[in-house]
């Protein structure tokens, strides 16, 4: 059904930008780099946008780790276990 077609995917999110043929990053309304994935890989831009991401993940699974001591220990007081 989609086969020959163009589609286009405007996100912030860049999980899964290696699977696009084409890339287009825009910054203040402009376009900054177009290319493959391997292309725009070795942009500084698309560099700070991944080392962004990569931050920001490292962050929350460390916010998920910390919540789930936390109700992991909440529970262990609950049953009188400590």
């Amino acid at each position: 059904m989609l086969a020959g077609k163009t589609r286009v995917l405007a996100t912030h999110a860049i999980d899964f930008i290696h699977l696009a043929d084409r890339i287009v990053v825009m910054k203040g309304g402009e376009i900054k780099v177009t290319g493959t994935y391997d292309e725009v890989l070795e942009h500084p831009i698309v560099k700070e946008i991944i080392d962004i991401h990569k931050k920001n993940q490292k962050e929350k699974e460390e916010a998920f780790a910390e919540d789930k001591k936390e109700d992991e220990s909440s529970s262990v007081s609950q049953d009188g276990n400590s």
